[in-house]
């Protein structure tokens, strides 16, 4: 990872960047585990693992521990003026309360 970072800072492309770990036989991702990847020969680097490397939030650091999605869910959608509910997804949809909807409970 230090490697691909560094040289992409020095303004080295992405097909260079692929080229280069490729000729000095560093493994590509998709040789690490060959039964989740048998489609893919393993022998060399692509443009697309490389940018998915460098683009991927774990590496760049602008992952965020513990994130969820929020969804907005309007309270009645016939009165917007009432607001919003947060959702976020796999919770029961709120009463507006905070608790469970009851209408939503078998």
């Amino acid at each position: 990872m230090v490697r691909i970072f560094t040289e992409y800072l020095r303004g080295t492309g992405l097909y260079a960047l692929a080229e280069g770990l490729t000729r000095d036989n560093i493994p590509c991702p998709s040789a690490h585990d060959r039964a989740r990847n048998p489609h893919r020969d393993g022998h060399a680097w692509s443009k697309s693992a490389v940018r998915a490397i460098l683009t991927n939030p774990r590496y760049t650091g602008h992952e965020v521990w513990n994130k969820q999605r929020k969804q907005e869910v309007l309270l009645d959608i016939d009165d917007v003026t009432l607001g919003t509910a947060p959702n976020r997804p796999g919770t029961p949809p709120t009463s507006g309360s905070g608790l469970p909807n009851p209408s939503t409970n078998p």
